[in-house]
């Protein structure tokens, strides 16, 4: 992102969908709500993760979310999201990511912490993530 402390933040309702997108995603993987999550990705939206080949389209996204285990509940809590416009159809994004899992009782516990650089554009007539790259900053022991 170019502008990371003074960004281009367009126009107010723009900036409300793509930050609704970013508190969807962690609803929509949370509650294995697969299909949902896939409709914040552009038909041809990139996934990338660290130590994984990248997720190219919503067929290999679907592929990786069918195969997640669905047995231990989590929580994704997205927070200081930085939107960057470039133009009226598509902006860069920032936002950090923390990762809970229920521990020993059932306790919830931290196990990754990092961020999402994404690149939204305005798909008919919504924003949703073209590309999406994890990058882990903290990882549990």
């Amino acid at each position: 992102m170019k502008n990371l402390g003074i960004p281009n933040r367009g126009d107010a309702a723009s900036t409300a969908a793509i930050s609704e997108v970013v508190f969807g995603y962690c609803h929509c993987i949370d509650a294995f709500a697969d299909e949902a999550l896939l409709a914040l990705f552009t038909p041809d939206g990139e996934w990338w993760q660290p130590g994984k080949e990248p997720m190219r389209g919503r067929s290999q996204i679907a592929d990786y979310l069918q195969e997640r285990d669905r047995s231990v509940p989590g929580r994704h809590v997205a927070s200081n999201i930085l939107i960057d416009m470039e133009g009226s159809e598509q902006a860069r994004v920032v936002s950090y990511y923390t990762v809970f899992k229920a521990g020993p009782g059932g306790a919830p516990t931290p196990v990754s912490m990092g961020e999402y650089h994404d690149i939204f554009r305005l798909d008919q007539g919504r924003w949703r993530i073209a590309r999406r790259e994890t990058h882990r900053v903290f990882r549990a022991a």
